[in-house]
């Protein structure tokens, strides 16, 4: 049938490689729990995640880049924000804007690309 052709289309990122991504996010975690600051100094910390990959996961890494970008504008420092993504969608071939990620359609006039100034 068409729908079993489209999903065997998709390759699905190996086990082993979705257990790397988790067991990383974890140990990351982990980390910014143990990391300390100064009395009086902001302690949080974000770790970003988009353990998907491919053009038909877009969304996922819209997101992402979308939360980035507001903790930035709560305050959280860069250093204390953790992104972990494959970071190929906005360069996937089927990306009608290549190198941008938008976050939530618009008419064109106030469209913020995501994607920019992501790390």
């Amino acid at each position: 049938s068409s729908s079993s052709s489209s999903s065997s289309s998709r390759a699905a990122a190996p086990a082993s490689e979705s257990a790397e991504m988790r067991a990383a996010a974890a140990a990351l975690c982990a980390l910014a729990a143990l990391a300390g600051g100064a009395a009086g100094e902001r302690r949080e910390w974000a770790v970003l995640v988009a353990g998907s990959r491919g053009y038909w996961n877009y969304r996922h890494h819209a997101d992402v880049c979308h939360a980035y970008h507001t903790l930035r504008a709560r305050g959280i420092p860069d250093e204390r924000i953790i992104t972990m993504m494959y970071d190929d969608v906005a360069a996937a071939l089927q990306n009608p804007f290549q190198g941008s990620l938008y976050n939530r359609p618009t008419d064109g006039s106030d469209a913020i690309d995501v994607y920019k100034g992501c790390k």
